[in-house]
């Protein structure tokens, strides 16, 4: 006689039971667990902020984080593969400090030690944005079929049939640093950067393949550094009685040089050479330059 009837009641019911299996499924396909009876306004909030988060559109600022891992003391090479701002810091006691402005970039940011080779590394990873959904998809060697667009960070992709829209994801994401006694060889990969300041040793020798950047400051007796590509050495502030520089590119070395130094230029990069060496082999191949400077 009084209030709804039964079948109303029954309608709204499955009504209910219709709402909250749609927010599990929608909140499932998003990677989000609800329980049994979720707050229909704090589930739409969930789901939300993980839709943004996974379309890079979260406004949150990412929290800093930081990690300390361990090095071994007989490393006294290190090779920089990723997107990563690496400063070494001659001192008795090995240590590798890492630092993100994002805490959940760390476990991306790859070291490992081989003998003496200490090797850094960052993790790629594609995000793909097709009809509204972004998948987030992690490995060295991206493959897909049809039309893409998104941004990708890595080495390789392939593309079977279709067309593909790429765009870098911004620069490198973490500082790394790390403490040895002695660093005698160099070699970047990519555009990372590296700078050593403040060593004193007797030789050390640097590779760049890539866009890579390399600060150096402190005093050797003999520098070797070779450039493959649009990389850049700034050493005006490392003093060397013997160097051999090389450039295969559109790289720059800048260097000082106080006895002697064999300079080579292939293609369009240049090298300075300051310090007045008595001693001076030189040789340009191309439209590039080998200056000497005071």
């Amino acid at each position: 006689m009084f209030g709804k009837p039964k079948t109303d009641i029954e309608a709204l019911q499955r009504e209910v039971t219709q709402y909250r299996e749609g927010f599990a499924q929608i909140a499932s396909h998003v990677g989000l667990r609800l329980g049994d009876r979720p707050d229909v306004q704090a589930s739409a909030s969930a789901i939300c902020e993980t839709i943004d988060r996974l379309g890079g559109q979260d406004n949150r600022p990412p929290e800093p984080g930081s990690e300390v891992r361990p090095l071994s003391p007989d490393v006294r090479q290190i090779k920089l593969d990723g997107a990563v701002n690496l400063t070494i810091v001659q001192g008795p006691t090995p240590s590798l400090t890492i630092q993100c402005k994002d805490k959940s970039y760390l476990p991306k940011v790859l070291t490992t030690v081989s003998g003496h080779v200490l090797t850094i590394d960052t993790e790629p990873t594609f995000i793909s944005q097709v009809g509204g959904v972004t998948t987030i998809i992690k490995g060295a060697v991206q493959q897909f079929h049809g039309s893409i667009l998104g941004g990708v960070s890595g080495q390789n992709i392939r593309i079977g049939g279709g067309n593909v829209c790429v765009t870098n994801i911004g620069g490198p994401t973490a500082e790394v640093t790390v403490v040895l006694p002695e660093v005698t060889g160099l070699r970047v990969k990519g555009a990372g950067k590296i700078t050593y300041r403040g060593f004193r040793q007797e030789e050390l020798g640097l590779e760049i393949s890539g866009s890579g950047d390399v600060e150096l400051e402190g005093v050797a007796d003999r520098l070797e550094a070779e450039i493959s590509g649009s990389g850049e050495v700034s050493a005006f502030g490392l003093s060397v009685k013997t160097a051999k520089l090389r450039v295969s590119g559109s790289g720059d070395i800048r260097a000082t040089v106080t006895n002697t130094v064999r300079a080579r230029v292939s293609g369009s990069g240049k090298i300075k050479i300051a310090g007045n060496p008595t001693d001076k082999d030189t040789d340009v191949s191309g439209s590039g330059k080998i200056k000497f400077v005071d």
